[in-house]
C-alpha cells in the first residue's frame, strides 16, 4: 500500500502575485471557466517551470453585473499564488485606468467630483494620489505630478491604500457598553 506524501505548506509569509493579461473581459464573462487561459511558462517569483491550476476566484470590474471568474495558479517551489487580472485595471480597483484618470484630472484641475462615479471612489483615488506624492517627497502640485505621470505613460494610482487600526495605550473615556444598576 502506497502512502500519498504529506502536503508541504507553504511559509507564513505566502506570496500572492498578479499576473497581467491582455484579455477580453466579455469573452471571460460568456465563457466562464471554459476559457482556455495561457499557462505561464515560469512562476515570476522563482522562475521555477511547475505551476500548477489553483482553481478560479471571482473578481469584479466596473460595466460587468456579476463577477468574473479569473484563473489561479500555484507554485509548489516557492508556494506562490498567481491570479490573472486584465491589464487595464490597476490592482485592487474595480475600474479600468482610463476612467481613474479622466476623473482624477477632473478634480485636481478644480472641479467637483463627476456624477457618473460614486463619489466615495474619486475621494479614495485622490487620497491615494496625495499619499503617493507625499511617498515620493514631491513638492510640486498633484497637478503636475499627475500630469508628467500621464506624459510618460506610467500609471498615476497604482496602489491601495493600507489602513491600520489605532490602538489606544489608555482606557477609553467611555464604557464600551452601557450598565445601569437597579
Amino acid at each position: 500500500m502506497t502512502t500519498c506524501p504529506k502536503y508541504k505548506r507553504p511559509p507564513k509569509g505566502r506570496k500572492l502575485l498578479l499576473l497581467l493579461f491582455r484579455i477580453d473581459l466579455q469573452n471571460i464573462q460568456e465563457l466562464g471557466k471554459k476559457y482556455s487561459w495561457e499557462k505561464p511558462k515560469l512562476c515570476p517569483s522563482c522562475n521555477s517551470i511547475r505551476l500548477w491550476g489553483h482553481g478560479y476566484v471571482i473578481r469584479y470590474f466596473y460595466g460587468y453585473i456579476q463577477g468574473i471568474w479569473m484563473k489561479r495558479w500555484r507554485c509548489p517551489e516557492c508556494g506562490a499564488v498567481h491570479t490573472a487580472r486584465p491589464c487595464e485595471y490597476p490592482t485592487g480597483f474595480q475600474y479600468p485606468n482610463k476612467i481613474i484618470n479622466k476623473m482624477l484630472l477632473i478634480k485636481l484641475k478644480g472641479k467637483p467630483f463627476s456624477s457618473e462615479i460614486p463619489r466615495q471612489n474619486q475621494q479614495y483615488w485622490m487620497k491615494a494620489l496625495k499619499f503617493q506624492c507625499s511617498q515620493l517627497e514631491n513638492w510640486q502640485s498633484p497637478l503636475q505630478y499627475f500630469m508628467t505621470f500621464i506624459k510618460s505613460g506610467q500609471k498615476p494610482v497604482t496602489f491601495r491604500l493600507k489602513y491600520r487600526e489605532i490602538y489606544h495605550s489608555s482606557d477609553p473615556p467611555y464604557l464600551p457598553f452601557a450598565v445601569t444598576v437597579g
